[in-house]
């Protein structure tokens, strides 16, 4: 028996992203910042230093272009205080 999940994600893609809309300002841009931790630090150097100088990097571009920008972050990171510093870094 084969499932088709298709219809069930692009309902959950929907519902996510009526979510982030309702939180974001009218005229934000949206993007998505995933910072894989767990089986990749020794691979991906994300350490709070890394993080803030690619979100430099690549955020300060859009400075301009629009008001405001809504950034969503997902990570395998179980540290509260590593996402708090990391949340701390685009506030």
């Amino acid at each position: 028996v084969q499932v088709d999940f298709s219809s069930s994600i692009k309902l959950m893609q929907k519902s996510f992203i009526n979510e982030v809309r309702r939180h974001a300002l009218d005229d934000a841009s949206i993007g998505l910042l995933h910072l894989r931790r767990g089986d990749a630090t020794s691979i991906c150097d994300t350490s709070i230093d890394k993080v803030k100088e690619y979100l430099y990097c690549s955020l300060g571009g859009m400075v301009g272009l629009r008001p405001s920008i809504t950034l969503v972050m997902t990570s395998d990171e179980k540290d509260n205080g590593y996402r708090s510093e990391v949340m701390g870094i685009v506030d």
